[in-house]
């Protein structure tokens, strides 16, 4: 609870002006009388002083303490992206301003609406498509595989991770394994233990776990392969890993690095 502010941290305006109302009907008259009497000879005083009234200066506190909670709230949503990724520990991401760039400079709708995982995927069929539109080439040359080759050797290794899991997750769920087999999607599947090991992604919850089914699966394993998958992506992998795409993409340029002493008031 926010002492200074005098409601709770998520308290709308609302319900502070009724938690304030039933606190004044709560004192007695000779209370109330006493703080009415002081109310008028302030506001009378600061009349003649030209100082703020006492309505002037509950204003100004009231806009004060909810700037003060705006900042805590976007100092304390940087530290949980800091301790979410641990960027410093766990994950190897390179360079990805080009990426960085590329995206924002595209802003498709996926983009727009935050879903910026699969404004990834779409990146990467806009830059092949545009490759066979150049040499004249219809769809019937679309090459997947060159298509990740291609990708990763203009973005590097975290956009290839994002591509190829992209691409396996939205197989196997809907299809299975088998599926991600027949049609062609696995063609580059040890390239892409080898990205989500070489970025570190294999490190985070949830991932780890994927990345054990991807790992174990064979011909022969299809079935259970696609119970366990299904249980991490019931468990939410699928919604994780978006979020950890979309902070890592939108927080490249920024200073994600805060501590304790960032924050300012309470925020308990």
């Amino acid at each position: 609870m926010d002492r200074a502010a005098g409601k709770e941290v998520g308290m709308s305006d609302a319900e502070s002006f009724k938690r304030y109302e039933k606190y004044w009907q709560s004192k007695p008259l000779y209370w109330r009388f006493g703080m009415r009497a002081w109310w008028y000879i302030d506001n009378i005083w600061s009349a003649f002083t030209g100082n703020p009234g006492p309505g002037e200066r509950m204003i100004a506190n009231f806009l004060k303490e909810r700037s003060l909670l705006e900042y805590n709230e976007k100092v304390k949503t940087k530290m949980i992206i800091r301790q979410t990724l641990k960027i410093e520990n766990k994950l190897n991401i390179g360079d990805i301003s080009v990426l960085v760039s590329d995206l924002k400079s595209a802003s498709d709708a996926d983009y727009k609406s935050g879903d910026v995982w699969q404004s990834v995927l779409n990146l990467a069929y806009d830059n092949y498509n545009a490759i066979l539109d150049r040499a004249n080439l219809s769809e019937d040359y679309f090459d997947y595989g060159k298509m990740v080759d291609y990708f990763r050797s203009k973005y590097g290794a975290f956009a290839a991770a994002c591509l190829l899991l992209g691409k396996y997750n939205q197989q196997v769920t809907n299809g299975g394994h088998c599926q991600y087999i027949d049609n062609g999607y696995d063609v580059r599947h040890k390239l892409m233990l080898r990205t989500i090991s070489e970025t570190g992604l294999n490190k985070l919850p949830k991932i780890d776990t994927v990345y054990g089914i991807a790992r174990a699966f064979n011909s022969w394993n299809e079935v259970e392969s696609d119970d366990a998958y299904q249980t991490v992506f019931e468990n939410g992998w699928e919604s994780y890993f978006g979020e950890i795409v979309y902070n890592i993409v939108n927080h490249y340029d920024s200073d994600i690095i805060f501590s304790e002493h960032d924050l300012k008031g309470n925020l308990t």
